[in-house]
């Protein structure tokens, strides 16, 4: 079966994904005003300071000076004198580095399924059955996400990471079998509680009045 039906899609998850990589746009932010704090009077862009080395740019800006200007004192004597100090660059650039350095890996296919997969298949022979058959991994860096030009920024995440995908027939009749049974329980006028028992292995949430079906798309992927 091709696995082009969409079963759902976690916005969420997907704008939290986004939310995360900005975290490198507000540390080089962080950096650029670090930098002038500490009276570098060039203005660097988000571009400039990519590569993450804050203190090295720190650093050659007041040896240049130092020379220039006071040549017959020590570069720490300068700094000190100066009231210079890279403690808080040092800081930005440490967890700057972390962050553009981390692998980042997906499942190409219903990754939250298979990291559900992951997460559980140790009690699970059936997760564990299912996660042997999964994709591969496929790693990613921050790069893959984030494009910096001068002081311009764009993240782009594709939608279908956060994406969940039918992957068998049985699948999709599971879920028309289970509308329908609603829909039979609703016309019928059975009682909410005792209509939902049989089907709450695959139900997360429902109404009332049988409407506003939430499935768990866990339960649902696992049937193979």
């Amino acid at each position: 079966m091709k696995n082009n039906i969409e079963l759902s899609y976690d916005q969420d998850a997907h704008e939290q994904f986004k939310f995360s990589i900005k975290r490198a746009i507000d540390l080089l932010n962080e950096a650029k005003e670090e930098l002038a704090n500490q009276n570098i009077d060039k203005v660097f862009t988000l571009q400039d300071l990519k590569d993450g080395n804050f203190v090295e740019k720190f650093t050659k800006h007041h040896k240049t000076k130092q020379k220039k200007m006071y040549p017959d004192f020590l570069y720490e004597a300068y700094i000190k004198n100066c009231g210079l100090s890279t403690t808080k660059l040092e800081t930005l650039q440490n967890s700057y580095k972390k962050l553009i350095e981390k692998d980042i890996e997906f499942y190409p296919l219903n990754h939250s399924f298979y990291s559900h997969c992951e997460w559980n298949h140790t009690r699970n022979p059936k997760l564990r059955a299912i996660l042997e058959k999964a994709p591969k991994k496929k790693t990613y860096s921050i790069d893959d996400f984030l494009s910096i030009s001068k002081d311009t920024y764009r993240i782009t995440a594709p939608k279908n990471l956060f994406t969940l995908y039918v992957t068998s027939s049985k699948q999709t009749e599971l879920i028309n079998h289970i509308r329908t049974y609603l829909e039979a329980c609703k016309g019928l006028g059975f009682d909410y509680l005792e209509a939902k028992k049989p089907i709450s292995k695959y139900v997360k949430d429902l109404n009332r009045d049988f409407n506003g079906l939430k499935l768990n798309h866990d339960e649902i992927l696992s049937v193979q």
